[in-house]
């Protein structure tokens, strides 16, 4: 027990002390105040080895495999220089990492399986769409009502126009009488020559 006790404080010493942002190791001890909470529980060195993906703080002691491997999970994909399983290269099937070449190479591969896969989607559709215009010019002439001549039917014959829709029609297209100047009165009509006399 004691041999453990005595692991436990060099890790948190040694932990503490790399990230240390105090001056002194007396600043260090006295401020107590900077601290991760979990659901309003403080989280300690323990507790953060004891995380678990599955849920919140478990109180059974992992073993120290367990709580080595969990944290080297967690320093590779989050802490570890921000390089994760996504930046690191990809492996071949012999279990070579692929060097820079052959990974473009793949990438022009990729490219074109997926150009070539558009082109046929692209003519396949154009295909698909001459059909379906074919179709609609023969069912264009059946939606057609209004008689034509181009459609072989006869032009029904215009019946003669009756005197109320000929004057209704000349009234419609009659021009329109512009304003004029109003209508003077007698009064001012001989001012106006007594001012033109005058002249």
């Amino acid at each position: 027990m004691m041999a453990r006790f005595q692991t436990e404080r060099k890790r948190k010493l040694r932990n503490a002390s790399a990230f240390a942002l105090h001056d002194s190791d007396s600043e260090q001890e006295d401020d107590d105040s900077l601290f991760l909470t979990h659901k309003g529980a403080k989280i300690t060195d323990d507790d953060y080895d004891r995380l678990n993906a599955d849920g919140p703080l478990e109180d059974e002691d992992d073993s120290e495999e367990g709580r080595r491997v969990d944290r080297d999970i967690v320093n590779k994909l989050h802490f570890g220089g921000g390089k994760g399983d996504a930046d690191a290269p990809e492996e071949a099937a012999d279990g070579k990492r692929k060097t820079h070449k052959e990974v473009m190479q793949e990438v022009m591969m990729k490219a074109k399986l997926y150009k070539a896969e558009r082109q046929k989607n692209k003519s396949s559709q154009e295909d698909a769409t001459d059909k379906l215009d074919e179709g609609f010019a023969d069912l264009r002439g059946l939606l057609d009502f209004r008689p034509t001549r181009a459609n072989g039917k006869e032009i029904l014959p215009k019946e003669p126009m009756d005197d109320f829709d000929k004057l209704t029609r000349e009234f419609a297209f009659e021009a329109k009488a512009k304003a004029t100047e109003r209508r003077m009165s007698p009064e001012e009509a001989a001012k106006r020559e007594h001012d033109r006399l005058a002249e």
